[in-house]
């Protein structure tokens, strides 16, 4: 029990040692912040609470990242010329420890990434849902097209112009029934019948 307590005690210090378990913005790395935090804005542009909270834990594992890299650059100035920080044994510790904040700030990252591309794919799909007709230029910039694409396969595209069926709706039922009949005789469909019929009453009349 003492030992835990004694290894807790050990990882808090550490922690506020190297002041890499938190997200911790000097004045000196501010505009360095705040240029990376527009960057990202600009290419996810989160929309929502759900992508909002998405996006700030992007921007927050990639400033841990850009900042692990930044302490394990630092150690080089702890070492004599030529020499590596990886294989010096005054620095070795410490940059075997950078290395292993950057890995678990990346995969948080990865995690966090992928759950803002799925609420944009998410958000993509209900736009289409809407809206078939929906150009593919205006979804959410994280969209997966893969699963855009394969969602469009499933979705049954709406005819282009008017259906036969909307035709027909301005026909009386008698003449409605009238007029699939006497397509039906000469063998095609109800909308080129109708034009067919349309072109030869617009050719008696003179024109």
């Amino acid at each position: 029990m003492s030992e835990n307590l004694s290894s807790s005690k050990q990882g808090n210090q550490n922690a506020r040692r190297h002041g890499l378990t938190s997200n911790i913005v000097l004045p000196h790395q501010l505009n360095d912040f705040n240029t990376l935090r527009n960057e990202l804005l600009a290419q996810c542009r989160p929309q929502g609470v759900l992508e909002t909270t998405a996006f700030e834990r992007v921007l927050s594992a990639r400033w841990n990242m850009f900042r692990a890299q930044e302490a394990e650059a630092n150690l080089l100035f702890e070492c004599e010329e030529d020499q590596d920080p990886l294989t010096n044994p005054k620095t070795r510790p410490l940059a075997d420890l950078f290395s292993r904040y950057y890995t678990r700030f990346e995969g948080s990252y990865n995690r966090a990434l992928k759950q803002l591309k799925d609420f944009q794919t998410n958000r993509a799909v209900e736009a289409l849902k809407a809206n078939p007709e929906t150009d593919q230029k205006t979804l959410p910039p994280l969209t997966e097209l893969q699963k855009i694409q394969r969602f469009a396969k499933r979705t049954p595209k709406k005819p282009a112009g008017i259906t036969a069926d909307e035709m027909l709706a301005v026909f009386a039922e008698p003449d409605r029934k009238e007029v699939q009949k006497m397509a039906r005789n000469i063998g095609c469909q109800v909308p080129e019948f109708l034009i067919r019929l349309a072109h030869h009453a617009w050719k008696s009349t003179g024109h």
